[in-house]
């Protein structure tokens, strides 16, 4: 596993999930991002496309490139948000792992900020976070946001990246990784098993992939 110097910050999940790095395509639906801070807006670009590789389980080395279908959904005061069960524990965890993401891309290098970034997020998904190597859980999503490789200069052969594991009352676990630089503008979504739920070992299965 990469040594991670950057901390991941309590960040509070989200949106419609897209297709889980299982063998199926799934169509969700996605949460729109809430918007990106004002004092951060002039540096923020959101990219035009974004590629989204899924990596299926640890066991498996296939990797595929899937679409994403979203569909804006508008939560009600009382309801659940989309993805959560009403007791406020994660009910799907594609759902949540997608919102995260499409966030983290919405706002582009002000996602990089990941106290704001985890505020801006809690105002969809009151959801707690947790660092890269402690596992996820059904209230708990595993974060991590800073350099792929946290001991070399960050650029276009080390981007920054912002990692998350999420797991469901389901027991699924599922992860993902938004990458690039100056900001992340593509994704790799890794699932990895169960017992090994973290940002540490999602990062760990993208890794080639962002390599590549």
């Amino acid at each position: 596993m990469l040594t991670r110097t950057s901390v991941a910050l309590a960040l509070v999940a989200v949106l419609a999930a897209a297709a889980c790095g299982d063998a199926s395509t799934d169509t969700t639906t996605t949460t729109a991002a809430p918007a990106a801070p004002t004092t951060r807006a002039t540096t923020t670009t959101a990219a035009a496309t974004t590629t989204t590789t899924t990596i299926a389980a640890a066991t498996t080395t296939t990797a595929a490139v899937t679409t994403t279908t979203t569909t804006t959904t508008t939560t009600t005061t009382g309801e659940a948000a989309p993805g959560m069960n009403p007791d406020g524990t994660i009910a799907d965890a594609r759902t949540i792992r997608q919102f995260i993401l499409d966030t983290v891309i919405a706002w582009g290098e002000a996602a990089l900020d990941p106290p704001a970034l985890v505020g801006g997020i809690e105002t969809v998904y009151p959801i707690a976070f947790t660092g890269y190597v402690v596992p996820a859980d059904p209230a708990t999503v595993s974060l991590f946001v800073g350099a792929f490789d946290d001991k070399d200069v960050i650029g276009p052969e080390n981007p920054h990246v912002v990692v998350v594991a999420v797991m469901d009352t389901e027991g699924r676990c599922v992860g993902g990784v938004a990458y690039g630089f100056p900001a992340p503008d593509s994704v790799v979504l890794a699932d990895p098993d169960a017992d090994q739920c973290t940002a540490g070992a999602v990062l760990d299965m993208a890794g080639p992939q962002i390599q590549a």
